[in-house]
């Protein structure tokens, strides 16, 4: 694995809508399968960072 490799991951998020639209506000969770890329490894290997990119936004996981 290095910096930029894609991995696909099964991650949980929840979206949540501010105002009164989509459901009043509702929060959604969701349980995909993504592909992110990666963006930090740790110099012994312990862990590494993905970053999943989405049209709302983005956000960052680790895993071992």
């Amino acid at each position: 694995m290095k910096l930029g490799d894609k991995i696909t991951k099964r991650t949980v998020w929840t979206e949540v809508s501010e105002g009164f639209h989509h459901n009043g506000g509702a929060n959604l969770t969701n349980h995909e399968s993504v592909t992110g890329t990666v963006v930090y490894i740790h110099p012994r290997g312990r862990f590494y960072t993905l970053e999943f990119k989405f049209p709302r936004g983005s956000f960052r996981e680790s895993f071992s």
